[in-house]
């Protein structure tokens, strides 16, 4: 009896200690048992049942849930930089064509999928709702042009002296003066149109349509002709007095027409994007691609068609472009064909990246808008110095060369401010904040210290123009010598 005790009692212990090996084992190695699973941490979501989790837990199972969770975030960050490590060859010479060949396809269901889209729009609205939807959109219309046609009436008297025309030896801030009183009486009465029929959608429309109303009045017809009054205040199509731009009216007029356009372009396709989304219908039916399409062939045919107008445009009327800026007017139109091309191929990587909430916002058509613009604030400067810079101080080559050497210094000046101004909005536009990119993502600090050496420069830039400006002012101020004497050899000196 007493060896079949000891029997029994070698047999616990043996297993005991293979129990307590294994265990141990497992905690040294990090190793467990094949069939054993850890829990679903998924359904954790508070501090308090982590730590329940823990103390239910064995050592080995911890380290185990620990190691699994840390797999996750390596996996997680490898799959973020290969994300970022994005392949653009890849994308113009295979996901663009593929893009486009796949679009051309789902060109039926396209079709058919928009039907379906208006049909369950005009479902949504019940009995003859899609009738009183339209009926009530004209009466929102025809009472916020009736209030416009009031307040156009009002300021008849301020309109009166618009018309007039400008003397031809009217100065710079005698333009600026009339053609900013026929800006604000443009917008006057196109801003009681906005608040008005904003004010009766609410009235003349049911609430199960008045949100793609509302689109639709803001995306076509709003929108575009805020856009038209900024334009005429640029171009001026029938205004040659007033126009602050080299080009004729015919020019001026292509240049109004189509560019109103664009903005009625891009609103028709905003509005459709909000119909389909306001009846449960994304993408997939990619009528934005083809819409997307169309606004750059758009821009291009405008940019290509007008070319020597914009070249004309860039260059000014003056005649005091220097070479180097009408090289510049010459390339403009290549210029804008390739940032045209370049922001379709934008679209398309971010549509590759599925970042669709950026294309629904429209930043690609502001950011282009804004390279499309950029060199015409070139002119504008030019043209501000020419009219705005104080006469000549002093005779004589010197005080002459001193004075158009200051003339180019604003220019270089505002050129430098201008270009910032430009970096700064599309930053904003796209949302990017380069003191906060990740240090140890090596493409984001490479571009964050890039703009901060870049922001240096221009500092010192700037002030570098500014010592010259008063050096300039210094040189302006002495006569030159009769015959040339110490005052030319010392402008020598200083213009090699």
């Amino acid at each position: 009896m007493k060896k079949l005790h000891h029997i029994v009692f070698f047999v616990i212990t043996l297993t005991l200690s293979s129990v307590s090996f294994n265990s141990f084992a497992q905690q040294i190695l990090g190793t467990q048992d094949p069939g054993h699973e850890l829990p679903d941490v998924s359904l954790i979501d508070n501090p308090e049942a982590v730590r329940e989790l823990v103390s239910r837990l064995s050592d080995s199972e911890v380290r185990d849930l620990l190691l699994q969770q840390l797999d996750a975030v390596a996996t997680e960050k490898a799959a973020d930089k290969s994300i970022e490590k994005l392949d653009i060859l890849g994308v113009i010479t295979h996901d663009i064509p593929l893009a486009f060949t796949s679009s051309v396809v789902l060109i039926p269901s396209m079709i058919t999928g928009q039907s379906k889209s208006f049909y369950l729009f005009t479902e949504s609205l019940g009995d003859n709702g899609f009738l009183k939807l339209v009926g009530g959109f004209l009466a929102v219309l025809a009472v916020g042009f009736l209030v416009e046609t009031l307040a156009r009436r009002v300021s008849s008297k301020w309109r009166l002296l618009v018309k007039e025309p400008l003397a031809s030896n009217s100065t710079l801030g005698q333009t600026l003066k009339l053609l900013g009183l026929r800006f604000l009486l443009d917008l006057s009465g196109l801003l009681a149109f906005i608040i008005v029929t904003q004010i009766t959608i609410r009235s003349f429309i049911e609430p199960n349509g008045q949100y793609v109303a509302h689109q639709f009045l803001w995306n076509i017809v709003l929108i575009p002709r805020l856009f038209s009054v900024c334009l005429r205040f640029l171009l001026a199509p029938e205004r040659a007095d007033l126009r602050l731009m080299h080009t004729n009216d015919s020019s001026a007029r292509f240049l109004h027409r189509h560019l109103v356009g664009v903005a009625l372009l891009i609103g028709v396709m905003l509005t459709l994007l909000d119909l389909n989304k306001s009846v449960g219908i994304g993408i997939e039916l990619r009528i934005g691609y083809w819409f997307n399409l169309m606004i750059h062939l758009y821009f291009a045919y405008i940019a290509w068609h007008a070319r020597s107008t914009l070249e004309d445009i860039l260059n000014g009327k003056d005649g005091d472009a220097t070479p180097i800026e009408k090289r510049v007017a010459r390339w403009y139109p290549y210029y804008a064909v390739v940032v045209i091309l370049g922001t379709w191929i934008l679209v398309a990587v971010l549509a590759q990246q599925e970042l669709f909430n950026l294309l629904g916002q429209g930043v690609q058509y502001s950011m282009m808008f804004i390279l499309l613009l950029a060199p015409f604030l070139d002119t504008v400067i030019r043209g501000l110095v020419k009219h705005l810079s104080p006469a000549i101080v002093g005779e004589g080559q010197i005080a002459m060369t001193a004075y158009q050497s200051t003339k180019r210094c604003y220019v270089r000046i505002g050129r430098m401010i201008y270009m910032l101004l430009v970096v700064f909005f599309i930053a904003s536009i796209w949302d990017i904040d380069f003191s906060s990119m990740d240090s140890n993502n090596w493409g984001a600090y490479t571009v964050a210290k890039l703009f901060e050496a870049v922001g240096v420069f221009a500092i010192g830039y700037v002030l570098w123009e500014l010592a010259t400006l008063w050096l300039n002012t210094k040189l302006a101020a002495e006569k030159t010598a009769p015959g040339g004497g110490a005052e030319t050899r010392r402008h020598h000196g200083i213009y090699p």
